[in-house]
């Protein structure tokens, strides 16, 4: 608690801080009202479509070799990019998977997440598919996903 000051600059101060926290827990409290009041009003809505556009089922990627494993800073770093430039999140079922980069036979490279239990080493060939909207999470995509280790020429 502040004591009673003999400067009345500091007293003016100390009032308009109070006056300050009043209005600023007011409002906090208005807005708590008006999300509730918007959530409600929100459950009688119909839910608008997603607006991404992708496939509804997985494309054959295609094949390629592993060139890099990526550490996890890359793969963060790789995967903001693609969720922006596609405008979704990733289903949160793939977030946490290992990734690699895998050259293709033309020399494009791709970001490809490798299933829990698929062990690659860079030099190894593989096969993907292609991204596509999550059936579990419409407005989410599946990656591009290693589906096969083929065995090295």
């Amino acid at each position: 608690m502040l004591e009673p000051s003999s400067d009345p600059s500091f007293d003016a101060t100390v009032g308009v801080l109070k006056m300050t926290t009043k209005i600023f827990y007011g409002a906090l409290a208005g807005l708590s009202l008006m999300s509730a009041w918007s959530a409600a009003a929100a459950d009688d809505q119909p839910t608008p479509a997603c607006p991404i556009k992708m496939l509804q089922s997985p494309s054959t990627g295609g094949e390629g070799i592993v060139v890099l494993l990526m550490d996890n800073q890359a793969a963060m770093a790789a995967l903001a990019r693609t969720e922006a430039t596609i405008g979704a999140p990733i289903d949160p079922a793939y977030l946490n998977n290992q990734r690699a980069v895998v050259q293709m036979p033309d020399g494009r490279r791709t970001v490809v997440v490798l299933p829990p239990k698929m062990a690659l080493a860079v030099g190894d060939h593989v096969t993907f598919q292609g991204n596509y909207r999550s059936p579990n999470l419409p407005c989410s995509y599946v990656p591009n996903v290693a589906t096969r280790k083929l065995l090295n020429p």
